[in-house]
């Protein structure tokens, strides 16, 4: 026998209850800064009430701006490098598809100017007309966050449930 551990795929949810919609403006950067978006169990998919998502994208972009992306050895840097120039590919690869799918990008979402050394991407916040984007659908493995709105909370379960891959959900409320 082998020992072996494999870091298998996963589409993580948050819901943001309303009562806690006020907490949910750093969420986006908390998955950014957290391995440049190169974890399973994070929440990259981020639901919140549909009245409430504009304002909320608007302080999540907010939030977003403030995060500086350059070399991790830099003490300033909060956004390093993804692993690989495929993965960074990958990344633009799935803002462009979730564009034509509806998306709208809210903040970031392109290779960062002036860092010619190491394989960069923006800390993207997507605007997702619905679950059934391919940003919403497939695990990107970078720091790039959806955020969907829901009518319910039958609505927003339902869609966190919505997904071939599990994993880890977080609730907020």
């Amino acid at each position: 026998l082998k020992r072996l551990q494999l870091e298998l795929g996963g589409k993580s949810a948050q819901i943001f209850l309303p009562d806690r919609v006020d907490d949910a403006d750093g969420a986006p950067a908390a998955v950014c800064s957290s391995h440049a978006g190169q974890g399973c169990a994070l929440g990259t998919r981020i639901f919140v009430p549909e009245a409430a998502k504009a304002e909320v994208l608007e302080r999540m972009a907010g939030r977003m701006a403030a995060l500086r992306v350059g070399d991790a050895s830099d003490p300033e840097t909060i956004v390093g490098p993804v692993i690989t120039a495929a993965q960074r590919d990958r990344c633009a690869h799935y803002v462009a598809v979730a564009v034509a799918a509806g998306a709208k990008v809210v903040h970031g979402g392109q290779n960062p100017s002036g860092l010619n050394r190491g394989y960069f991407f923006e800390p993207t916040l997507l605007d997702l007309p619905d679950n059934a984007n391919p940003a919403a659908q497939d695990e990107i493995f970078g720091p790039v966050v959806g955020v969907i709105g829901y009518r319910s909370l039958d609505h927003a379960v339902e869609m966190a449930n919505d997904s071939p891959f599990g994993l880890s959900g977080y609730v907020y409320g």
